[in-house]
């Protein structure tokens, strides 16, 4: 029975420390790193101002301005390696191009003219297509983003109960 006992508490022991392990693994491989941790680790790397940190799945989208050029730089999450590194366009004149709207001013006029609850935004480099759900159907808002015009509402798809 003494033996028994002891097998039993080995087992035991043993089923802790898997479980212990598994879970410290699980954890050293999800966690991520901030946006600050992000921002600067490019600021150690670049220089130049950053314009923009987007997070899209486990990647930093960093918009980077120096004096000559814009560059895109995709960042991974977790390692903060650079994944991607591009020149988005030249800065030869000195001027800064007009601000850009935000997602959220973006949702704020297109719900101005649509009624309902925001479902989606896509972002492309010219416009948000803003998805609103209203009480007559599903409406895509295409708004500038340049300006903040409404290119385009789509007309209402029904919605199936």
């Amino acid at each position: 029975m003494k033996r028994t006992f002891i097998m039993v508490l080995s087992a035991l022991a043993v089923a802790i420390g898997i479980w212990y392990w598994v879970t410290a693994l699980n954890n050293t491989n999800a966690s991520s790193l901030s946006e600050s941790d992000i921002q600067s680790l490019v600021k150690q790397k670049y220089e130049g101002q950053i314009e923009r940190i987007k997070k899209v799945d486990n990647q930093f989208h960093v918009q980077l301005t120096n004096q000559n050029n814009t560059y895109e730089i995709m960042v991974d999450g977790v390692s903060g390696d650079i994944v991607d590194f591009s020149k988005v366009s030249n800065s030869t004149n000195q001027e800064k191009p007009p601000p850009q709207l935000t997602e959220e001013q973006a949702k704020k006029k297109a719900l101005e003219r649509v009624q309902g609850t925001v479902e989606n935004v896509k972002e492309s480099n010219e416009h948000y297509d803003i998805t609103i759900k209203s009480d007559d159907g599903t409406h895509i808002v295409k708004v500038s983003r340049p300006d903040g015009s409404i290119e385009n509402i789509s007309n209402p798809q029904k919605m199936n109960s």
